[in-house]
């Protein structure tokens, strides 16, 4: 979130266990996270987003209990992250299997960014960066 502690927008109404339930509602079955298709993953990722809203409107915690409020907030980002990138890669490569697009599409034969925790992102990575990660040897 950008700041040593949760700061919750509004009052605090919002406890870690529930936030952790829904997202694994989301990204723990196979039907959304291994055969995708986008269908699912707009869905997944529309209600990862009212999770988030959540989480910044009233998620707070003190003591202990705060470790497990940053790990619930990490894990909705994640998997809002995870999910948006899905979504920009429309074909089957390595372990991301997309369910009516079986084949790999060699114009995304390139990996993806992603970010953003209000306004999320994803974009393919620069060549360039590409062949610096690979010590200089082509893909």
């Amino acid at each position: 979130m950008g700041t040593e502690d949760l700061r919750p927008t509004g009052a605090v109404n919002v406890g870690h266990r529930e936030v952790v339930t829904a997202v694994q509602r989301e990204v723990l079955p196979y039907d959304r996270n291994y055969l995708r298709h986008a269908d699912r993953l707009e869905s997944a990722l529309r209600s990862l987003h009212e999770t988030w809203s959540a989480v910044r409107e009233g998620l707070g915690a003190s003591g202990e209990a705060l470790f497990r409020a940053r790990e619930a907030a990490a894990m909705v980002a994640h998997g809002r992250w995870r999910y948006h990138a899905a979504l920009q890669r429309t074909e089957s490569r390595g372990m991301h299997k997309r369910a009516h697009r079986p084949a790999q599409d060699p114009t995304q034969h390139h990996r993806l960014l992603t970010g953003g925790l209000d306004e999320v992102w994803s974009r393919p990575e620069s060549e360039q960066r590409q062949l610096v990660a690979s010590g200089g040897r082509a893909a």
